[in-house]
């Protein structure tokens, strides 16, 4: 059986860069993220885009629920909607992800302290 992954990019969205704080070392940020899509599509890889929705920052459709600007998405990509912070809990990743048959996960993204621990946590 081939080793294969799927990258779950969670949460870029311009929402969660246009906050009082800010990221820290936004730019650097972005380039790694994008150094390890480029690597899943040249790999033959998987990609799952995460995009959350929620009532404060992210409302759907609004600007800041929009996907980072500067992320390399492309609509041939999958991408898929949370309102739980535990991406599992959301019966269309679920599917989406066994379609892919990958043997691995590997996580990227926004809000390590909520929506990529949940999603860890979600997953065992």
């Amino acid at each position: 059986m081939k080793e294969s992954f799927v990258l779950l990019v969670m949460d870029i969205q311009q929402g969660l860069f246009n906050r009082e704080t800010g990221l820290y070392d936004e730019n650097h940020f972005m380039a790694n993220v994008n150094k390890l899509i480029k690597y899943t599509r040249d790999t033959g890889n998987y990609l799952i885009f995460l995009q959350h929705n929620n009532d404060r920052s992210l409302i759907k459709y609004s600007p800041g629920w929009e996907l980072h600007k500067g992320i390399d998405y492309r609509d041939s990509d999958i991408r898929v909607e949370k309102e739980d912070q535990d991406a599992f809990k959301n019966s269309l990743f679920k599917n989406e992800l066994d379609k892919l048959n990958a043997n691995r996960v590997i996580i990227t993204g926004l809000v390590s302290h909520k929506c990529i621990r949940a999603t860890c946590k979600g997953a065992v």
